[in-house]
């Protein structure tokens, strides 16, 4: 029977580090090896540094790293028997940490500042394909730091119950028009043969941003429903971090 404890607390630390310990009863010993993945985490996340690849390798290998010493340390503890009250603050710290990894999942933009999402459509074919998944900075100052030429997730004008993801042509104070199927951006063509032919000239209002998709033949997009105010903005395209062979 203390094995079969043992081995089960030690997968626990391999699940979350210091879950185990915490359950065992060992509570200052597991908070700080959870606090030392969640916490690298956060402090890469914020930084903008978990965006690059080498950063999440090697976070990777840190996490599994402290997982198995955690749960080294918890195997070679000595657990005591224990009464009601020490039993019902174990219950408690099982269920503790994983709702904090639930929360910090759920609400990843607030508290990490980034999403992952998965594309939907060719509508940014061929630099996003179907089934790509991404990862987007969502950190506030870099919403408020968009360029033409950016990719953003955002919500369209008219809803906000679902996100598209398209490129950035115009931002405030441009003027865009689309005559003879070329898009001019305050007069200088940008894109030609677009399966738009003819879009009346519109000035873009300060704080707004003329979206499109780079496969305009199956892009829903400022054309159709006009531009997208700042407060829509979700996140900033980064990187694919897995690509869809098919």
């Amino acid at each position: 029977m203390e094995y079969f404890k043992k081995v089960l607390l030690f997968l626990a630390n391999q699940m979350i580090p210091g879950w185990g310990l915490m359950i065992a009863g060992s509570y200052g010993l597991g908070a700080l090896f959870y606090l030392a993945s969640i916490g690298l985490l956060i402090v890469l996340s914020w930084a903008g540094l978990i965006f690059l690849k080498t950063v999440i390798f090697l976070y990777i290998l840190i996490y599994i790293l402290v997982a198995v010493i955690s749960g080294i340390y918890g195997w070679k503890r000595k657990y005591l028997s224990i009464n009601g009250w020490q039993w019902c603050t174990r219950v408690a710290s099982f269920l503790f940490l994983p709702l904090i990894i639930v929360t910090i999942a759920i609400y990843k933009p607030v508290l990490l500042g980034w999403q992952l999402y998965q594309i939907p459509s060719p509508s940014m074919s061929p630099v996003l394909r179907v089934g790509d998944i991404i990862i987007a900075d969502a950190r506030p100052w870099v919403l408020n730091n968009v360029s033409k030429g950016d990719i953003m997730i955002f919500y369209p004008p008219n809803s906000n119950n679902y996100f598209y993801i398209k490129r950035v042509i115009g931002v405030g104070g441009d003027t865009i028009l689309i005559e003879n199927g070329q898009l001019a951006v305050n007069g200088k063509v940008q894109l030609s043969d677009l399966a738009t032919k003819t879009m009346s000239e519109r000035s873009i209002a300060e704080g707004h941003f003329f979206m499109m998709g780079d496969n305009h033949v199956q892009s829903r997009d400022s054309r159709y429903w006009g531009d997208v105010s700042e407060e829509k903005l979700v996140a900033k395209y980064v990187r694919v971090i897995f690509r869809n062979k098919e």
